[in-house]
């Protein structure tokens, strides 16, 4: 009990849900757990994760400060995690994703509810942009989904290489300041580039969506791969977009003319599986 106890009190912070007197906020380990650097996506950080029961996964959570309040953990299966203030083992819930309703039940263990996600969930949570949270016990919460689709798939991918694994190979020993290369992207891999006024990035069924910080959305289609470039045509307005990743620009074209500058990328990352065509 004691254990419980202190537990709980390590992820108590000042980050309060709305009527409750205690407050609690996700943080990337829990007590007893260590983590390597794996990568960024979208503002989330990608750590592969060892637990005091030598459990390996995957998780991505928010940067800083109350962005760290939602994490997406990719491992044999994926879960979603937010901060709990209940001491119960298990507890139901419902969860709205941009309005439409999913029953869930929720495991609760060391300030965490954590939520295994089915496909379908996983899709929405890709693709929507707000999720609601109702866990029994405690207040609804209302969380953003921006980058969660980078975030899902980073962590993903983190898994998938055997990062993740590797990692529960290191002993509890923390790699203090290890930063892992990451992976070489080019023309043949790339699938996100962000900008000064949004990101570009492929989606899970090939084609491409470009999200300004204003909220547009346009989508393309992608065209063709070479050693430096992605392709890629918005037919409705007679776009085209060549997103170079050897020089970190962002051109664009009107109806086929000649290729002009139009942003200077931020970050450049693979999210979707290598497609050289």
């Amino acid at each position: 009990m004691k254990d419980k106890v202190m537990k709980k009190l390590f992820f108590s912070v000042a980050l309060a849900f709305a009527g409750l007197s205690t407050s609690a906020s996700a943080q990337l380990v829990l007590q007893g757990e260590t983590n390597e650097y794996y990568g960024e996506a979208r503002g989330w950080s990608v750590h592969a994760i060892r637990g005091y029961d030598g459990a390996a996964s995957c998780r991505a959570h928010r940067g800083n400060g109350y962005d760290q309040e939602i994490l997406f953990e990719a491992g044999t299966a994926l879960h979603l995690l937010v901060p709990s203030n209940l001491y119960d083992r298990w507890a139901g819930a419902a969860m709205w994703i941009d309005g439409r309703a999913y029953d869930r039940q929720v495991g609760l263990d060391a300030g965490y509810a954590r939520m295994e996600l089915d496909w379908d969930t996983r899709q929405a949570l890709m693709k929507g942009n707000t999720l609601k949270l109702q866990i029994v016990g405690e207040y609804a919460r209302t969380y953003s989904l921006r980058g969660s689709t980078a975030a899902i798939l980073k962590a993903e991918e983190c898994w998938k290489s055997g990062f993740g694994r590797h990692a529960a190979t290191n002993g509890h020993k923390q790699q203090q300041g290890h930063v892992t290369a990451p992976v070489h992207v080019d023309g043949w891999n790339i699938g996100y580039a962000s900008h000064s006024r949004g990101v570009f990035r492929q989606r899970t069924d090939g084609s491409w969506v470009e999200e300004g910080d204003d909220g547009s959305r346009f989508f393309f289609l992608e065209t063709g791969r070479d050693r430096d470039n992605v392709y890629l045509d918005d037919p409705t307005r007679d776009l085209q977009i060549a997103i170079n990743a050897a020089q970190g620009v962002i051109y664009w074209a009107q109806a086929g003319g000649p290729w002009q500058v139009l942003y200077r990328t931020h970050d450049l990352n693979v999210y979707v599986s290598d497609r050289a065509g």
